[in-house]
Formats: C-alpha cells, structure tokens, sequence
C-alpha cells in the first residue's frame, strides 16, 4: 500500500523540472502557512526560481510571470521574516523586521503582483501560433498588462490593487468551474494575497500620485 502511495519521479528532464518547482513550493509553502524559518524559506524560494528561469531552454517563452513573482515575494520574506503570529516568534524569539523594512516590503509585494500580471503578455506569441482564439482572451491579457504596468511603476498603486484583486477574485472563481488546475490556483491565492496584504498596508513611499489609506495617520 505504501508503494502506491510514493513519489515517483517523471522521465523527461522537463518534467522533472516541474517536480522539483513544485516539491519547493509546498514544503517553502508549508514553512511559511507554519511561520517557521520564514526567512531562510524566503531565501531558498527566491535562489530556487532564479535557478529555474536560468535553467529554461527557451526563457522568454518558458518563463511564467508567476515563478518571478515568486522569486520576489521570497526576497520579501526573508527581509520581513514571519511576524508576531508564527512559530519563529513563539520558539525562537524572532522578531519582526517589517517595521524597520516596511517600505522595502511593501515595494516587493508592488512588483511580485506586477510582474504576476506582466507576465501574461509572454502568452501572447503562444496563443498566436495556435491561432487566435476568442477576443474576450486578448482582452483580458490586455487588462492584466495593464493591471501589472500601473502597479509596477507605482501610479496610484493601491486603488489599482483594489481593481486587481476584484480581477484575481473572478478569474479563480470562474477558473475553478470551468477548467480548475491547482497550480494555477495556488498561484492565483498567493499574488491574492501579495495584494491584500499591500492594500491593507500600503502605500509604500516610492508611488506616483498618493492615495488614499486606511490608517489616519497621528498629527
């Protein structure tokens, strides 16, 4: 019984890849949801996409917006490290580095949703080649450009975020009734996330045109 349940490793090189990505991101995945040794996860994710997007035969074309957003979002947790709530806190008396980085966080957390979005206009030569499919596709690649473009370059970050999310929130919605993959699913909860976490403390100092936030700032 044991021996149906192992994990078995694939043949092809490619697919060999693909099983190492995903065997990092759930055991980083669970250290992180745990709070344990978040910043030595952080760090091992962002060397880990790194090693991948090199290691892509064809980069342009392979790589996915989502392992950089990836990368990202591990520098951001080991400046960060887990918080009051995790187990590196309760053990280890590790404290958090945010208030001290905060700026430099939130910032990560700006480009890991950008490059999320940016990423889909590599799909474009793809869906190209296969021929072009509904305009309702090409729309909503456009829409995620620009999602990704105004909120990497910092232009109204937060109010833009807040229409990203509303996006994120149908796409896995709809996505989980009509074709749901799990990967794309994880990913799709994770940017989700980035972003909540941004609007809710953002916006960071290095933005175009402040908006609004939900703390009144002490006079």
């Amino acid at each position: 019984m044991m021996e149906g349940m192992a994990l078995v490793m694939p043949d092809s090189p490619s697919e060999q890849m693909i099983f190492v990505e995903g065997m990092i991101k759930m055991s980083v995945g669970m250290m992180v949801l745990t709070g344990m040794f978040v910043q030595v996860s952080g760090v091992l994710l962002a060397m880990a996409m790194a090693v991948f997007v090199g290691l892509e035969p064809r980069p342009l074309e392979s790589v996915r917006g989502e392992q950089i957003a990836m990368m990202v979002l591990g520098i951001a947790f080991s400046i960060s490290g887990a918080g009051g709530w995790s187990m590196d806190a309760m053990m280890l008396k590790r404290r958090s580095n945010l208030s001290k980085y905060k700026d430099t966080f939130l910032l990560l957390l700006r480009l890991a949703v950008g490059v999320y979005f940016v990423g889909v206009l590599l799909l474009v030569d793809d869906l190209v080649r296969q021929g072009v499919p509904d305009l309702s596709v090409f729309f909503g690649i456009g829409l995620e450009a620009a999602f990704g473009l105004l909120i990497f370059s910092g232009v109204a970050a937060r109010h833009v975020m807040i229409l990203a999310l509303a996006w994120i929130g149908v796409e896995l919605l709809v996505g989980s009734f009509i074709l749901f993959v799990m990967e794309e699913f994880l990913g799709g909860v994770v940017v989700l996330t980035a972003a909540i976490v941004y609007m809710l403390l953002g916006p960071d100092r290095w933005t175009f045109f402040k908006d609004f936030t939900l703390s009144k700032k002490s006079s």
